[in-house]
């Protein structure tokens, strides 16, 4: 298993803990995003060209939400879209 790695950056501390057990979520990681946005981020960074729906579908929520979320993780720049709407990927900034 693999020691912790910690980031420091002015008013803010990042913990990332290694585990060989599949926990799903880092939960708490980020302070400030929604549980939704975790969600959401994870499985971006799981799978960079995943479409709006497939993350709908995967969380449970409505594809409308899925993209109201995208628009506040974009304007917040946690993420960033790479590409055309159709052929491009997600990139999980911070």
């Amino acid at each position: 298993m693999r020691e912790p790695l910690f980031e420091v950056t002015p008013g803010e501390v990042s913990v990332t803990f290694y585990t060989d057990i599949n926990v799903g979520v880092n939960v708490g990681v980020k302070s400030g995003v929604k549980e939704t946005q975790q969600r959401i981020i994870a499985l971006m960074a799981e799978t960079p060209t995943i479409t709006a729906q497939r993350i709908a579908d995967a969380i449970g929520i409505t594809k409308r939400r899925v993209e109201s979320n995208i628009r506040a993780m974009k304007k917040a720049g946690l993420i960033e879209r790479v590409g055309s709407d159709k052929a491009g990927s997600w990139v999980v900034t911070k």
